[in-house]
C-alpha cells in the first residue's frame, strides 16, 4: 500500500534540509578550493621572496667582487710604484757606494804617492845628512893636525858654521842647531889633545 503524499507543510520542511546540504558541500568545495588557492599563494609569494633575496644576494657578491677588484687594482699600482722607487733608491745607493769606494781608492793613491814622496825626502835627506857627516868627521880630522894658532871657539865656529848653514839649508829648526852647537863643543873639547888649544884668547 502506497505512502500518502505529503502535504504542503511536509514539503516546505524538506526543501530547506536539501538546500542545506547542498550549501554545506558548496561551502565545503569553496573551503577546499580557496585553501588550496591560499596555499598556492603563498607558496607564489614564498618563491618572489626568493627570488628577490637571491637577487639581492647575487648584487651583493658582484659588489663585493667589483670593490675588491678595484682595490686589488690600486694595491697592485701601488705596489709597483713602491717596487719602482726601490729600484730607484738601491740604484742610487749603489751609485753612492761606487763614488765612496772610487773615493776611497783615489785617496789610498794619495797616501800612497805621499807615503813615497816623503820616503824620497827621507831618502833624499838621509844622504844629505850622511855628506855633511862626511864633512864633520873630515873637518875634524884636519883641525887635529892644526898647530893651535886659532882661539878654542874661533875653531869651532869655523868648524861648525857651514854645517849648520848647509843643516838649515836642509830644513832643520835653527834653534836645535844651536843646542847641538852647545852640546858639541864640550865633546870637542874632550876630545881633542889640550896641547891644540891655546890658552890666549879662549873662553
Amino acid at each position: 500500500m502506497a505512502s500518502p503524499a505529503p502535504t504542503t507543510p511536509e514539503k516546505e520542511k524538506a526543501v530547506p534540509a536539501k538546500v542545506e546540504k547542498d550549501a554545506g558541500l558548496i561551502r565545503k568545495v569553496l573551503s577546499i578550493k580557496s585553501l588550496g588557492l591560499i596555499k598556492a599563494w603563498e607558496e607564489s609569494e614564498k618563491t618572489k621572496v626568493d627570488n628577490k633575496a637571491k637577487k639581492k644576494f647575487s648584487n651583493v657578491v658582484a659588489w663585493e667582487l667589483s670593490k675588491q677588484a678595484t682595490i686589488d687594482a690600486r694595491q697592485k699600482k701601488y705596489e709597483q710604484k713602491l717596487e719602482k722607487k726601490k729600484a730607484l733608491y738601491v740604484e742610487k745607493m749603489q751609485n753612492k757606494l761606487a763614488e765612496i769606494h772610487k773615493a776611497a781608492e783615489e785617496k789610498r793613491a794619495m797616501v800612497v804617492e805621499g807615503k813615497r814622496i816623503e820616503h824620497n825626502k827621507v831618502g833624499k835627506k838621509a844622504d844629505d845628512f850622511r855628506e855633511v857627516g862626511l864633512i864633520i868627521v873630515t873637518s875634524i880630522n884636519c883641525f887635529c893636525l892644526c898647530d893651535g894658532f886659532l882661539p878654542r871657539f874661533q875653531l869651532f865656529m869655523w868648524m861648525f858654521v857651514p854645517t849648520r848653514q848647509r843643516l838649515l839649508d836642509l830644513g832643520c829648526a835653527s834653534n836645535l842647531l844651536d843646542k847641538l852647537c852647545m852640546n858639541l863643543l864640550p865633546h870637542l873639547l874632550h876630545h881633542f889633545p889640550s896641547s891644540i888649544w891655546p890658552t890666549r884668547g879662549g873662553f
